[in-house]
């Protein structure tokens, strides 16, 4: 059976957008799995792989978000001390935005994954220091009132 390959692309993109998985998050998803940044390179095999592994997870009304696991464990606890800086209000930008905007000011880099070791340690140090302000500040505030 002869597959449309145009129709079998839309698929995957409606079914990436399903996940609400953004353009950038998507190309290094396929850089990574496949070693192509866009799915016109992709075999038919490989997109009928792509179109399956993304439609068991996207949902009708894309409230699943794609979150790709970090390959690295230094590159996991950067994302971490993030999630806790932002639970003790010490973020300013919440969510990936805000990572991706603290690295890119800090070390030019947009996430995690483009850092080596010593830079993720540099970051995780920093976010540290950020989430014991955000705390100290917060001790601060509710005894203040």
């Amino acid at each position: 059976m002869k597959v449309d390959r145009k129709r079998l692309i839309q698929v995957v993109q409606i079914a990436r957008r399903g996940m609400g998985m953004d353009d950038e998050t998507y190309r290094d998803k396929l850089r990574m799995q496949y070693g192509v940044s866009s799915t016109t390179e992709l075999t038919e095999a490989q997109l009928l792989e792509l179109r399956n592994e993304l439609s068991a997870g996207a949902r009708p009304n894309g409230t699943r978000r794609f979150r790709p696991a970090a390959q690295r464990s230094d590159q996991r606890y950067v994302y971490a001390l993030w999630g806790e800086l932002e639970r003790e209000g010490g973020a300013k930008i919440a969510g990936r935005p805000g990572l991706q905007r603290f690295l890119e000011d800090q070390y030019g880099k947009s996430a995690p994954e483009m850092m080596t070791v010593q830079e993720t340690g540099k970051a995780a140090e920093a976010l540290k220091a950020m989430i014991r302000r955000a705390k100290a500040a917060k001790k601060e505030q509710l005894s203040a009132s």
